[in-house]
Formats: C-alpha cells, structure tokens, sequence
C-alpha cells in the first residue's frame, strides 16, 4: 500500500487510511446506491404545506395576468380565476363532491396508515396538554430533584 500522507503524521495518516479502507471504488455502485441507506424520509411540515399551497396560488395568478396583459393587448377579453373556478364548479359539481371526498379520505388513510393502524387517544384530561418530549422530561426531573433538595434542606435545619 502506498503511503500518501508523509509519516511524521501518523494519526492522520491512520484516519485517511481508513477512510480510504472504507471507499469502494466499484464501477457497479452510483452514488444514489450509496446513500440511499442513510437518506432520511422528507416530512413536510404545515407551514410547508401552506407555503406549497400559496406558491401554487401566486403562480397561477401570475401566468393568468400574463395572459390577460396580452390578450388585452389584442382585444380579447379574459376571465379572472375566479370565473374560471366558478364556471367550473357549476358545470362539474358531481366531479368537485367526488374530489373534495377523495382527498380528505385518502389523507386520513395514510395517516392511519403512518400510526400503525391504531388510533391512540388521550382521555386524561390532566395528561392532554402535557409535552411529550426529552427535555420536558429533563426539566421535570431536575424540578423534582430541585424541590427534594429543598425539602431535605429544610429537614436538617
């Protein structure tokens, strides 16, 4: 094995050495291949969500100006979305009641789906609100040993 790095290094010398031990230079592996095990899964997040929904929005809006700026130019009139929309779900009504129902129950499904195919509800009023999380854990233990601490204090005085 070649020595790359010179030997008045040597623990970095052994951390390249084993980094390069560890690459695989295997014309049969993408780079897609190799991480894809360490990829994580993307969760989008409500504000996510909405600023997908808005962008959406403003995009069409734009594209339908510039529609209108240059049809106005040629003398053609042109509806606003809002007629588009209109027009549409009055001469479609059965097709916007079929997909106002899809998509609701098609998200409540994966989402059941997502939680195991159980629904975990919390009855306990006084647990409802409670956060469920390590520091929250944290901060109550180190509460609770706090007011020990306290209490022993004021047993020995």
């Amino acid at each position: 094995k070649q020595q790359v790095i010179p030997s008045w290094e040597p623990d970095f010398q052994t951390f390249i050495d084993k980094v390069t031990d560890d690459y695989q230079t295997s014309p049969r592996l993408s780079y897609t291949d190799n991480v894809h095990h360490q990829a994580r899964t993307f969760i989008p997040t409500p504000l996510t969500l909405a600023l997908i929904v808005f962008g959406c929005i403003f995009v069409i809006h734009f594209v339908w100006y510039i529609v209108m700026s240059i049809r106005k130019k040629i003398g053609n009139q042109t509806p606003t979305p809002f007629q588009i929309w209109l027009s549409t779900i009055c001469r479609f009504p059965v097709l916007f009641l079929i997909i106002s129902l899809v998509i609701p129950l098609t998200l409540s499904y994966l989402g059941y789906k997502a939680s195991g195919h159980r629904l975990d509800v919390n009855y306990d009023f006084k647990s409802f609100l409670d956060i469920d999380a390590e520091i929250a854990y944290f901060t109550d233990a180190f509460k609770s040993a706090q007011k020990t601490q306290l209490d022993n204090l004021k047993t020995v005085d």
